[in-house]
């Protein structure tokens, strides 16, 4: 039984990777992330709840 729900569940990962794969190809072309993709610079500060910046 539970062999059976391994398979189900590999299954069911092949069948989202198919629907992801045809969603967005540029992912699974290794084009999404490359060399010239500008790096994400996170801010130094954070607000607190309270309103208060804090670097």
């Amino acid at each position: 039984m539970r062999g059976a729900a391994g398979v189900r569940l590999l299954l069911l990962g092949v069948g989202r990777m198919v629907a992801m794969r045809r969603r967005g190809p540029a992912f699974f072309r290794g084009e999404v992330l490359t060399a010239r993709t500008p790096a994400l610079v996170v801010n130094d500060w954070v607000r607190l709840p309270d309103g208060q910046v804090r670097a």
